[in-house]
């Protein structure tokens, strides 16, 4: 999890590792020295690979119906918890009046069916179980954050970024290498993920895409949403968690 990989980088057990982009910020926020090297998963309103689902034949059609409601989240304060609440606010609801409560996302489309929460932000391949359920798309709920934005990144120390510039360039060059390669190879990525999730990915299943550079554009927004949501207190700019000569303007 989040708080065990960040021990282990700080610990030096790690070098390198993956973590969403909040907490990622919210750890730089708090004095840790860790920065951004390469991008990982990117949320695109032209994928929809999270969705905020609720009950296909159920009451809910819009964002003023999940006033007073209760929306479950795979983590409280991270990106699927900020993405509910822009879209619901963006939509014409009222955010802070909907409940939220921490829960997988392979139970959710089940409680949404059953009734035991009104709505659950689900991501693939759970998401694909949960529509072929009793779940019913109410929104792409990314969409409220942008368009486009980066989901998770691959980071490091200061420290290790500022001794092994060697390492850090080979890394991020070999990220880009493979996201290009696995955004335009689903069929042949798609035995690799089912190898390591150990999960059957149904015939023409939805997969994520993989950023090939830092840009500010996919990255201040995630970052924007973050503070205005509470998940963090204060302005954090794309600059400033961002390893040098890693950030590509625009």
């Amino acid at each position: 999890n989040g708080g065990m990989i960040s021990a282990g980088v700080s610990a030096g057990t790690f070098q390198i590792a993956q973590a969403g982009i909040p907490p990622l910020a919210t750890a730089r926020a708090n004095g840790l020295p860790f920065l951004l090297i390469a991008p990982a998963s990117i949320a695109t309103v032209k994928i929809l690979t999270t969705a905020l689902v609720v009950a296909k034949n159920g009451p809910i059609h819009s964002a003023r119906d999940l006033s007073g409601k209760t929306v479950a989240v795979s983590g409280l304060h991270n990106i699927p918890h900020i993405g509910a609440q822009a879209w619901i606010d963006r939509n014409g609801g009222d955010a802070k009046s909907v409940r939220y409560v921490e829960m997988p996302d392979a139970i959710t489309g089940a409680a949404v069916a059953d009734g035991r929460i009104d709505a659950a932000v689900i991501s693939q391949p759970s998401l694909s179980a949960a529509l072929a359920g009793n779940g019913r798309v109410l929104g792409a709920v990314y969409s409220g954050i942008a368009d486009d934005f980066f989901i998770s990144g691959w980071f490091a120390t200061e420290s290790f970024v500022k001794t092994r510039p060697d390492v850090v360039s080979k890394f991020a060059s070999a990220m880009a290498e493979t996201a290009r390669w696995a955004n335009a190879n689903h069929e042949k990525s798609g035995p690799i993920l089912e190898k390591y999730t150990k999960q059957q990915l149904a015939p023409g299943a939805l997969r994520v895409l993989y950023g090939e550079k830092l840009t500010t554009a996919q990255l201040q927004p995630i970052l924007d949403a973050t503070v205005k949501y509470n998940a963090l207190k204060a302005s954090i700019s794309a600059s400033e968690i961002v390893a040098p000569g890693m950030l590509v303007p625009g």
